[in-house]
This record gives structure tokens, sequence and C-alpha cells, in this order.
């Protein structure tokens, strides 16, 4: 697992052990095959800073060249009832099984749909190639992922959290939203 590390309205997260075991068991291979490539210089316009600019209101959902993966019902409930331990006052319920291949890429959005507190486990096959990228109240960040999982914390509220995927090599991505319980 790797160490716990807050940047700006996102925490980067050590992922347990007994996740990652079930991550690492799982078997993606057949995902690196795609059907179109993707135009990188595309990607790299939809997901850079200057992007961001010329995006006019609110996008709940961006435009992107990924594909929806599988997961086995076992292994989802696994994960979702690990991150139950970690949230104990929140519903966890996946929301996203992604694999980005070179190139692929989510444009600029907010989510602002579908508030709440999300959770994306991901990894790329090479280091510092693939990207989370965010701009809220002006502040402005990039996240490069590894090779090892990752898990990224973030808020979607009334503050527009615009962000952006890139993946410079193939990039396994899988989301989370967490409901607050009601007591």
């Amino acid at each position: 697992s790797t160490k716990a590390r807050a940047c700006c309205y996102m925490k980067e997260l050590a992922v347990p052990d007994s996740i990652v075991s079930v991550l690492d068991g799982m078997d993606f291979s057949d995902m690196s095959a795609e059907s179109s490539i993707p135009d990188i210089s595309v990607a790299k316009d939809q997901t850079g800073f200057d992007a961001l600019n010329s995006v006019e209101g609110d996008r709940e959902t961006g435009n992107n060249c990924m594909r929806y993966i599988r997961i086995s019902p076992r292994d989802q409930t696994y994960i979702e009832r690990a991150l139950g331990e970690i949230y104990p006052n929140y519903s966890v319920s996946m929301s996203g099984q992604f694999m980005y291949p070179e190139g692929g890429y989510m444009a600029w959005h907010t989510n602002s749909n579908a508030k709440g507190k999300r959770i994306y486990l991901n990894k790329s096959d090479e280091a510092n190639k693939s990207f989370f990228r965010y701009s809220i109240n002006g502040k402005k960040g990039t996240i490069w992922d590894s090779t090892e999982w990752s898990m990224k914390e973030f808020e979607i509220n009334s503050d527009r959290l615009w962000h952006c995927v890139y993946a410079g090599k193939p990039r396994l991505s899988l989301g989370f939203r967490l409901i607050k319980n009601l007591r």
C-alpha cells in the first residue's frame, strides 16, 4: 500500500492490502485489446488546462475514449464491504469500471448531477504517464498515476470540482460512490 497524502480537495490514501490482493487477482488481460485506436492529439487537447477555459456552463459528464469493464459480483461486493469498513458512516456502491487504452481519456466534467463523496481505485501500466487532473476555485493540479493501485477520495458538492483523466499508457479505474447513512 502507499502513503496517504492530501492535495487541495482530494486525498490520496493507502489502499488496504486486502483490497490490493483482490484487485491483483482480477484478470484484466483481455481488456487491453481495443477495437479503435484513440486519437492522442484529441485526448491531450481535451485534458489540457486550456481546454477547461473553453468549456461553457456546467458539464455533468465529458467526452471520452475508454472502455467499460466488468468485474465479478463477488469481487465487487468484497471491495464495497472493505471500503464500508473504512467509511462506516456511508453506504458504498460501485459507480464506474473503466479501462482507458493508451491515449484514452475522459474530458473535463464535474459530475454535478450526482453530488457526494467519491473513491477511485486506479493504476496504470507505466508510472507518470497517466493522470487525474482537477481545477476547483482557481486551484489546479495534476496527480500522476503509478503502477501500483492508488485510492483517491474527493467530494462533489456545490463547489464544482472540474476534473478529467488522460491515459498515456493503459489505465484501470474503479469508482465508488459513498452516500452518507441516515442516523
